[in-house]
């Protein structure tokens, strides 16, 4: 009792020192937020021996309040606010969508009402049609690709251009497809080739590490390998044949495959793999397969490669993924006609402009 007491006290005082004239335009997710931090400070004063615990408690306390809606990090609510508790704003996500005419990119926000077009400068105009892409240190990196599958491209301002390396591509052309190899952003030097063949099995982080699942080729079709410093080791295969679907790592550390040519038939299958088993999450409304995607909070915006929807157009989907659940998923926007691996990274609004 006296500990409650003591901690009701504590906080009314740290609640009325941050209390101001104004209502917070989010009370209901402030009361929340301040609800989980004094949750957590009531655990962490219970498992206090000392002085030195209990002040290192109210400490994390007053923190954890200060990063609520309307508290001293978010004095205006969720607007601007980091705070996981406040939902995404999707007129201020923006990404980059490159597709194999580069004439034709464009910027899309996360709501799919505005898009403007880029203005980008490239040795061709397919300089990065079916080019596998990566950011590196913040730069954007294109591999190979349609005019030349061994070329390495860098984005640098508003223009490509190549860099003096090139590279075979573990799961692409030219092959071999178990080779693999490391790119620094200036260099590429060979390390471990994979166990199996990985063509159009795609690369993503799992807990991390770069992994690679399915292949277009029966030997590697369920096969999923996960890097580390010895080599390729194997996991769980992938329950069905696959190849040419996303690959997308979490923030906890699971990894989200979408689409694909999944037992030969173009897929909307939502997977993920998690502690080691796979499982399908649900379906997205669209069959991909040699799309793209790209994360964004809790949102993964998939890009359609060479399949039609069933109203004939390439759409561009918003699937909602929340502490490893699918939460549902909307078409917002359509392309004009096929592109292998269309580009994508986030970007300004205003990028290129």
């Amino acid at each position: 009792m006296i500990i409650f007491n003591l901690f009701q006290a504590f906080h009314a005082s740290i609640i009325d020192s941050r209390a101001g004239l104004l209502k917070c335009p989010d009370q209901e997710l402030q009361e929340e937020c301040n609800g989980n931090c004094r949750i957590v400070y009531t655990q962490c004063r219970l498992s206090c021996e000392d002085e030195f615990c209990l002040t290192t408690c109210e400490r994390s306390y007053e923190i954890c309040l200060d990063s609520c809606p309307c508290g001293e990090n978010c004095p205006q609510g969720c607007k601007d606010c980091e705070n996981p508790i406040c939902p995404d704003d999707l007129s201020n996500m923006h990404f980059a969508v490159l597709l194999n005419d580069l004439t034709s990119s464009y910027i899309n926000s996360g709501d799919g009402i505005s898009i403007v077009a880029p203005q980008l400068d490239a040795p061709s105009n397919d300089f990065v049609a079916g080019s596998p892409f990566a950011i590196l240190q913040d730069e954007l990196f294109i591999f190979g690709g349609n005019a030349d599958n061994q070329k390495i491209g860098k984005l640098v301002g508003c223009s490509f251009s190549l860099i003096s390396a090139s590279a075979y591509l573990l799961s692409g052309f030219p092959g071999p497809y178990e080779a693999c190899e490391i790119f620094d952003g200036e260099s590429v030097s060979s390390t471990h080739s994979a166990q199996n063949n990985h063509d159009w099995g795609k690369l993503g982080l799992y807990k991390g590490q770069p992994t690679t699942v399915g292949s277009y080729y029966k030997s590697g079709a369920q096969k999923v390998e996960t890097y580390n410093s010895t080599g390729w080791a194997s996991l769980p295969d992938h329950p069905r044949k696959i190849n040419g679907h996303t690959l997308t790592g979490l923030d906890s550390g699971s990894l989200l495959l979408i689409g694909g040519e999944d037992d030969e038939e173009v897929s909307k299958n939502v997977w993920i793999l998690k502690d080691d088993v796979w499982n399908i999450l649900g379906q997205v409304l669209s069959n991909y397969d040699a799309a793209s995607a790209i994360k964004i909070g809790n949102y993964v915006f998939v890009v359609s490669g060479y399949v039609k929807s069933a109203d004939g157009t390439y759409p561009v989907e918003r699937v909602h993924i929340e502490n490893d659940e699918f939460l549902g998923s909307e078409v917002i926007g359509s392309n004009d006609g096929q592109n292998w691996i269309p580009v994508l990274f986030q970007a300004d609004f205003h990028f290129c402009q």
